[in-house]
Order: C-alpha cells, then sequence, then structure tokens
C-alpha cells in the first residue's frame, strides 16, 4: 500500500513540475513577444517586459528560454543606448553557457555588432557581421532569410555612410533579391535604404520608386510606428531635388509623427531640425533657421543628457533592486527543501512500520499487497501509454497543419471533440474551411505561420480574423488564439 502511495505521490510531483514548466515557458513568450512590439514605442516598458521573461527563465532552469530572453534583454538595452550593459549580458551569457542553436548565434552576433558598430569598433563590428552572415547564408528557412536581409542592410548602412553607393546598392539589392521570394519583414526599411542610396547614386526616378513603395508598405500594414523615417527619407528627397518647400513640409511632418507617437528618436530629431535650419538658411530665412538650430542644439545637449540621466537611473534599478526579490526567493527555497526532507522522512518511517507490520501477515495478505502493486504498475503505464498516443496526435496534428493537408480536420475533430461541438453550438452552419482556420489558431500558430501554411498573405489572415471576430463578437483587446482555445472548456 505505501509503495502506491509513494508512486502516485512522486508521479503527482513530476507531472506538476511539467505542468509548471510549460507554464512558464509560454510566460517567457507571451512577454518576450510584448517586449518586441513595445520596442520602439515604450523602451522602459520593453525593458521591463524583457527583465521579467529573464527571471522567470531564471527560475525555472531552462537554458533555452535563459538564452532567448537574456539575447531579447540584451537587444532592448542597446535600444536604450546602454551599449556596456548590452555587451555585458551576452559577455556573461556566453561565460556561463554553450550556444548550440544556430539561429540563436546569430542574434547574439547581431546584438554584437550594433554595438561595436555604434561604440566604432569596427574591426570586432565586421567581424561579428561576416560570422553573422556566414551561417545565416547556409540556413535555409524563411526566418532565416528574413535575418539575413538584416545583415545584407547593415552592410548597404555602412557602404552608404562611407559613400560607397555602388557597393551600397549591391547588398541592398542583395536584400531585395530574398523580397521577392519570401515576403520581407522589414520590407519598409529596406525600401527606404535602398532609396537613400539611389539618391547617393543621382538616380533619383529610381530614389523616388523606393519611396513610394516604402510609404504603401506603411499604408497596407498601418506601421504607425515607423512611418516617420518614410517622411524623414522624404523630406531628404526634396531636398537633393532642390523643391525646399516639399521638403520642409516632409521634415515637419517627421518630427509631429515622433512627437504624436511619443518615439525615442534622439538622433533623428536633431538632425531633422538641423536640416530644416540648412533649408531655411538657403531661402534665407534667418528666424526658422535660427529657431530650429536652437531645436537641434537643445535636444544634442540638454535633452539627451536629461533623458540619459533618467535613463540610466531606471535601466539600473530594473537590472540591479533585486534584494527584496532574492530574498523571497531565498526563502522559498528554505521551505521547498524543508518539506522535502519531511515528507522524505515521513514516508521512510511508513515504510519501516509497513514493512513490520507485512512480516505479521499471513500468506494470503502478501499475495494480495503484490497484486496491488501489480494493478498500480499495469495502470501506470496504461497512463504512459494514453500519453504517448496523444502526443502522437498532437505532433501528427501540427505535421498535417503544417502541410496543409486535407486530413488535418478530421483528426483535429477526433482529438478535440468538445471544441469541436462548442463552436457548433454557437455557429451550426460552420463550414470545414471555417473549422480549419478556427484549428490553425486554437493550435496557437501565429498569424505569419496561418498565411505560410495556407499559402496566402499576411494581410488575407488579419481580416479573416478581424471578420471571425465581428462575427462572434470577439472583443478587440481578447487574444483571437487564447479566444479559441477557451471554448474547449465552455
Amino acid at each position: 500500500m505505501l509503495k502506491k502511495i509513494i508512486i502516485i505521490l512522486f508521479t503527482s510531483i513530476i507531472f506538476s513540475q511539467g505542468s509548471a514548466q510549460q507554464k512558464r515557458a509560454k510566460d517567457v513568450d507571451s512577454l518576450l513577444r510584448l517586449s518586441e512590439l513595445s520596442r520602439y514605442e515604450d523602451g522602459i516598458k520593453s525593458l521591463r517586459y524583457a527583465k521579467k521573461a529573464y527571471d522567470i527563465s531564471e527560475e525555472s532552469g531552462d537554458n533555452t528560454l535563459i538564452i532567448k530572453s537574456t539575447i531579447s534583454l540584451a537587444y532592448e538595452l542597446y535600444v536604450l543606448d546602454n551599449y556596456k550593459e548590452s555587451l555585458s549580458q551576452i559577455s556573461n551569457l556566453e561565460k556561463k553557457t554553450t550556444v548550440d542553436d544556430n539561429i540563436l548565434k546569430t542574434k547574439i552576433l547581431e546584438i554584437k555588432y550594433v554595438n561595436y558598430n555604434v561604440l566604432g569598433l569596427d574591426d570586432l563590428a565586421l567581424d561579428a557581421l561576416n560570422k553573422y552572415i556566414e551561417i545565416l547564408e547556409k540556413i535555409p528557412t524563411a526566418d532565416a532569410k528574413q535575418d539575413l536581409v538584416k545583415g545584407y542592410f547593415y552592410y548597404a548602412y555602412r557602404f552608404e555612410k562611407d559613400n560607397n553607393y555602388k557597393m551600397a546598392n549591391q547588398y541592398i539589392d542583395k536584400a531585395l533579391k530574398i523580397g521577392r521570394k519570401v515576403k520581407l519583414g522589414e520590407a519598409m526599411n529596406t525600401y527606404i535604404r535602398k532609396s537613400y542610396i539611389c539618391m547617393g547614386l543621382k538616380q533619383y526616378d529610381s530614389a523616388k520608386v523606393y519611396m513610394s513603395k516604402a510609404f504603401e508598405e506603411a499604408r497596407i500594414f498601418e506601421n504607425l510606428t515607423y512611418r516617420y523615417v518614410a517622411y524623414e527619407l522624404q523630406g531628404y528627397y526634396y531636398f537633393n531635388t532642390k523643391d525646399y518647400q516639399k521638403s520642409i513640409a516632409a521634415f515637419q511632418k517627421t518630427l509631429s509623427e515622433i512627437d504624436s507617437m511619443k518615439i525615442e528618436d534622439i538622433f533623428c530629431v536633431i538632425s531633422t531640425s538641423s536640416k530644416l535650419a540648412d533649408i531655411y538658411a538657403l531661402l534665407g530665412n534667418k528666424k526658422e533657421e535660427k529657431n530650429y538650430r536652437q531645436q537641434s542644439e537643445k535636444y544634442s545637449d540638454q535633452l539627451k543628457e536629461k533623458k540619459n540621466d533618467g535613463l540610466k537611473e531606471t535601466i539600473n534599478s530594473i537590472l540591479h533592486d533585486q534584494e527584496k526579490k532574492n530574498e523571497k526567493i531565498e526563502t522559498r527555497n528554505k521551505w521547498i527543501i524543508f518539506l522535502i526532507l519531511f515528507l522524505t522522512i515521513l514516508g521512510l518511517s511508513f515504510y519501516i512500520i509497513i514493512k513490520k507490520t507485512k512480516q505479521k501477515k499471513n500468506a494470503v495478505l502478501q499475495q494480495k499487497e503484490i497484486l496491488l502493486v501489480e494493478k498500480s504498475e499495469l495502470e501506470r503505464q496504461r497512463d504512459d501509454l494514453n500519453r504517448k498516443a496523444e502526443e502522437s496526435q498532437l505532433a501528427e496534428l501540427i505535421d498535417l497543419a503544417k502541410n496543409n493537408s486535407p486530413e488535418f480536420i478530421v483528426l483535429f475533430q477526433e482529438v478535440y471533440p468538445n471544441f469541436i461541438k462548442n463552436i457548433k453550438s454557437i455557429n451550426p452552419k460552420v463550414s470545414n474551411s471555417e473549422l480549419h482556420f478556427y484549428g490553425l489558431a486554437f493550435l496557437n500558430f501565429s498569424t505569419k505561420e496561418i498565411a505560410d501554411f495556407t499559402f496566402v498573405t499576411i494581410a488575407a489572415v488579419q481580416l479573416r480574423k478581424h471578420r471571425i471576430r465581428k462575427k462572434y463578437n470577439i472583443p478587440s483587446d481578447k487574444d483571437f488564439n487564447l479566444w479559441m482555445q477557451e471554448l474547449d472548456n465552455f
């Protein structure tokens, strides 16, 4: 009897630990996604998300989660101009663990590159960038191609800054060539860079074409956070073509977008204000020239210094104010150790008592005990087989989804009958095509993944989700995939 109790106790502990680990992984992924989404809108909020993801990863002891969250944390620090702490995060990570995954290696190399580049460490920057591209050129996946575009983008930008527009053009064309095969996640920025390079080559007609593509990309995806860089490009285009009034309007729109969206791009504000001052100087408007010159100097000398002081203090608070939290963790760990020791001693005591009692029992009772143990073992084996069968079904279901197989919906209805029953109770006329789409969302595939699996555009998937939200009155602030998953328990 004791053996059965011990088996059940430890099986429950293992199961609860596994469930907790899965929840931590989901929590970390969600936090990292939130950090990425808020990266350029609210740098401090983005850093908080990344730090929280890192804390959960450390607590779980999952090496992959620790690597991912450290990379995110380092990148947020770079965006917040804390280059030393950003590089320190990567250095500490490499001291503590070995990174085997090639994609994660490239993420680390990218962080090294952008930091070294800002710090003017050209040899180290180029070494990191070359390794970054070398790894990605050998990986055939769509995600790797997206990252490779960034590598070519970085090279193009370096050559552009050195006024080597011919080489810059070669690398930005490599990025655009990939874009003809894979939908670019950085399409607008790539078009912007190409337009600047065309201006450097005095190819103003081509520059205008790619500028128009950048604005069209911003319009389609409503990428308001980044649209100001398209207006900045427009300002430079009209300046180079000597249409100064349109250039002024575009640069003023750049500053207006930055202000209205509360974007922290101090370098853009400084350069745009300075350029407006230059234009007004050419037009002989001394008053406006002085106004924008003062604005440029104000941001470069006073505001930026004040911003960095507050930023460093906030970052230091987020990263290093851990004493109270560490005390709580230490106390909790002591209680866990105490509980484990208590249960161990209690279990051993019961075992000794029951063992002595069993020696006094007759052969019938001993046989009964053996049968009970065997029954428990058979039940455990049965549960193991059921669990493996469920895992196999889920793996097969995911594989069918990725291959857009018509058998996907058949297996999905078999594995998740409760979900099917509940959705049909809401909409009895739901079609198999709709069920297929709902199944992909239920399995938590992203919009991009659904688009890839079903051979449609991301915009088409987003539109379909929008229509479904209206059809079922799904609140706009409710996660679409989570709503579908909750139907299983409706």
